[in-house]
């Protein structure tokens, strides 16, 4: 700024004596132009006054509130820069596309041997097991015919061909149809089927739902398609009825099917607990029991343990159904107790044939 410009003017007192004004030019140095005068003073400025002048330079607030004309080059730089996206990424996402494209195709490759096995593997087992199912039909088919032959039957020599040894059955029939009837029944369904193995020989124990009634059978499979029905479990066959046997008190051995359990009853010559093992004896149909006794330690009491193991550890007291050879003894003083001399068979059922 020029030092002229920036000082103050001077003041001039003119006489008293002058009736008029005069003008006076002040020069540029300070002086007074035209005639002199008599001596000037210089009157300076209050210091306290104010003077109202504004300089060139713009105020501060002025800058400061004018924030819409203000402009950042940095976010400028920001915004152009986020409405470009770069041409890299799309080329970084098209290799990464390629790259598990190429990967896919390649595992699919390798993995096609296996695929092929396993395919290979399913078509022969879904076709196994049609085979299996189409088997499982004949032999339930099998079963079918023989019970509802069975059942139906209204001869021996009918029922005859659906029976297990059917030459030595065949007396069997004929004695017990003496005193029984022989009814024809029509067979309907299975309610349940169970396999059994007896001494390696495979047999069925079926529940077979007939008009009016229900039988239960043991069924053995004699060829691989072929079935037989065990007659005599099935009619409970006794040589001798039951209440006759107690009645007539036979002492010569006789094989009986029975239901036995465990007991505690001693009594005569069975008193002595530490050498006989009490039985409770009763059969299918009947209300009469007996008491049947075998000697501890005895090949018999060893095999009667095997089969009535479950029985007699848990104290269930429950029954199996043997076949068990009994007799009176000679001149016993009781009419309930028999000694058991032997383990017939299991189940009520000739495994294999007594004259074999």
């Amino acid at each position: 700024m020029d030092k002229r410009e920036s000082k103050p003017p001077e003041l001039k007192i003119l006489p008293e004596a002058l009736e008029s004004p005069e003008r006076l030019e002040v020069a540029e140095d300070g002086r007074q132009q035209g005639s002199p005068s008599p001596s000037v003073e210089r009157l300076m400025p209050d210091r306290e006054a104010k003077l109202n002048v504004k300089s060139i330079e713009p105020d501060v607030t002025d800058i400061l509130s004018s924030e819409s004309e203000v402009l950042d080059l940095e976010d400028t730089w920001v915004r152009e820069t986020d409405k470009v996206f770069p041409v890299g990424w799309f080329i970084l996402g098209g290799c990464l596309l390629c790259v598990l494209a190429f990967w896919a195709v390649k595992t699919l490759y390798q993995a096609q041997p296996e695929l092929e096995e396993v395919l290979e593997k399913k078509v022969a087992l879904e076709k196994k097991q049609s085979e299996e199912d189409k088997e499982t039909r004949k032999i339930l088919f099998s079963m079918e015919e023989c019970v509802r032959g069975y059942l139906g039957a209204e001869s021996i020599a009918e029922k005859l061909k659906y029976v297990r040894h059917p030459d030595r059955v065949k007396p069997l029939m004929e004695h017990y149809y003496q005193t029984h009837k022989l009814e024809k029944e029509t067979f309907e369904r299975f309610s349940m089927m169970q396999p059994m193995g007896l001494d390696q020989d495979s047999f069925l124990f079926v529940k077979a739902v007939h008009e009016g009634g229900q039988h239960d059978l043991l069924l053995e499979q004699v060829s691989e398609i072929g079935f037989r029905v065990d007659w005599e479990s099935d009619v409970c066959y006794l040589p001798i009825s039951w209440k006759e046997y107690i009645k007539k008190q036979p002492t010569e051995p006789m094989s009986m099917r029975v239901y036995i359990e465990p007991d505690n009853f001693y009594a005569y010559e069975f008193s002595d607990e530490s050498q006989y093992a009490s039985f409770k004896l009763t059969t299918r149909d009947e209300d009469e029991h007996l008491f049947g006794f075998v000697k501890k330690g005895s090949e018999v009491w060893f095999d009667i343990q095997k089969y009535m193991k479950k029985s007699i550890e848990s104290g269930s007291r429950g029954s199996e159904p043997l076949i068990l050879q009994l007799r009176f003894p000679q001149g016993s003083h009781s009419k309930r107790c028999v000694l058991i001399e032997r383990l017939v068979a299991p189940r009520w059922i000739y495994v294999k044939s007594p004259k074999k």
